[in-house]
């Protein structure tokens, strides 16, 4: 075989290499699901037990990049206080901030963004100890400020009256979801490999 031939066949075989090779990828947001989200005693807005104990469940997406945007909520409560089915979140409550370190949900959703009448609306606030990012992972639910993860159910229109159940413990957990996308060196590579066969041929062609 003619050395230039053998030159050919080596560059086209690390031609494929490099196109099996896996690229670098970006995660365009994940989905995080909860883990072992627990509540404590159910008490009312004068501070007396009516219950204790319950549960939350369920799944968010959540991108850091696009700018800390929420979709496709699905997190249900086991049923508490005055409530005899699970409550079911499928959005954010415009009343509180969502972000990268908290979540603010709302049941039902309140079409009107200032939710006058806040009766039978349930919230279940979230708040994580270290920011949600795109590179997933697992999350501790923080129990800190202690006010403000739980869950609350307004008894009246401006939700001077309430159930509330605290957060107890869990965590939120996800794994990156990734997007290939041409890696800047093997684009340079086939680029210079390309170069080298063109090369090559001319010379076995000139032989």
């Amino acid at each position: 075989m003619k050395r230039p031939t053998l030159r050919i066949l080596k560059i086209a075989f690390v031609l494929l290499v490099l196109f099996g090779a896996p690229s670098i990828a970006t995660a365009d947001g994940i989905t995080w699901t909860l883990s072992g989200v627990a509540f404590g005693d159910w008490t009312t807005a004068s501070g007396a037990t009516i219950g204790t104990g319950g549960t939350a469940s369920g799944s968010f997406f959540f991108d850091a990049l696009n700018p800390n945007t929420y979709s496709d909520i699905s997190v249900s409560t086991t049923a508490w206080a005055t409530l005899l089915v699970p409550t079911i979140y499928t959005s954010l409550t415009p009343l509180a901030n969502s972000n990268s370190t908290g979540l603010g949900l709302q049941a039902p959703p309140c079409s009107d963004p200032s939710c006058p009448d806040l009766t039978n609306i349930s919230f279940l606030f979230l708040v994580f100890s270290n920011p949600l990012t795109n590179a997933g992972g697992t999350v501790q639910i923080s129990l800190l400020p202690s006010d403000s993860v739980e869950e609350l159910l307004c008894l009246n229109s401006g939700c001077s009256d309430f159930d509330v159940r605290l957060v107890t413990g869990g965590e939120v957990s996800g794994v990156a979801t990734a997007t290939p996308e041409p890696a800047s060196f093997l684009l340079l590579g086939i680029g210079l490999l390309a170069l080298l066969i063109g090369t090559a041929t001319r010379k076995v062609v000139s032989v």
